[in-house]
């Protein structure tokens, strides 16, 4: 006769909870060939600024804008001349906020209504997506290589070419989503740092004065951290926190 499988369980003695990863996290904050990566970025942005300024005028529709350019072009000139103020009185809408059309406008206030004009922002914004996407992937892989590979590929790209060189908003937006990931990248490295110097001065764990730093998933935490190890004496950081 055997025993009910629930006694059989209830039975046998509870394992140690060990973390699969390393007790201490590997102080890792970051690519540290800056002199390389800023050189990299910098051959890899001169190539993109090179595709996206080249012959910027060209084409136009007998010197007016192409395509969606009919819509932002002429909104951005008249939110030059007209105290910030849009009607659009050629189409009967304003389309869309005024940010981009707002970017769109400096390159017309430096070289005026022309080709070049309406589209230099835009342009310079799409070298900056270059250079964004350069550094991103390289802070990410801990690669130069692999970086500058990822720069030439945006600089390759038709799509990115083609909004780089155009009067249209979805190049802004896209600089802006990026730069917005790269902050993210950023924070992740200086956190993990940051917590890597609490772990080196014993601030990881309790303290007379309270939690040094607690992320959740090992308790009372002020933010989440995906790292956290389970451990019999407690909870171990192995990696970052999003928020401290």
């Amino acid at each position: 006769m055997t025993a009910p499988a629930d006694e059989l369980i209830e039975a046998q003695p509870a394992p140690d909870v060990i973390s699969p990863g390393p007790i201490k996290p590997v102080a890792d904050f970051g690519p540290i060939d800056r002199l390389e990566g800023w050189a990299a970025t910098a051959v890899v942005t001169a190539l993109g600024a090179l595709t996206r300024m080249m012959n910027l005028g060209s084409p136009t529709d007998a010197g007016t804008p192409i395509f969606d350019e009919k819509h932002y072009a002429p909104q951005a000139w008249q939110l030059l001349h007209n105290y910030g103020v849009e009607d659009n009185p050629g189409f009967g809408l304003v389309v869309h906020p005024p940010v981009g059309k707002d970017l769109i406008a400096i390159g017309e206030a430096l070289f005026g209504y022309t080709g070049l004009g309406w589209r230099f922002t835009s342009a310079v914004f799409g070298v900056i997506l270059v250079a964004l996407v350069t550094r991103i992937v390289r802070r990410i892989s801990r690669s130069t290589l692999i970086g500058a590979v990822a720069g030439l590929l945006i600089v390759c790209d038709g799509v990115s070419f083609v909004a780089a060189r155009s009067a249209l908003l979805d190049n802004f937006m896209s600089v802006f989503v990026v730069a917005a990931f790269g902050a993210l990248m950023v924070d992740r490295d200086q956190v993990r740092q940051r917590m890597h110097i609490a772990l080196r001065q014993g601030r990881i764990a309790e303290t007379p004065w309270g939690q040094g730093l607690v992320c959740g998933g090992g308790g009372s935490a002020p933010g989440s951290c995906s790292g956290w190890r389970a451990r019999r004496s407690g909870p171990v950081c192995t990696s970052c926190c999003s928020s401290v």
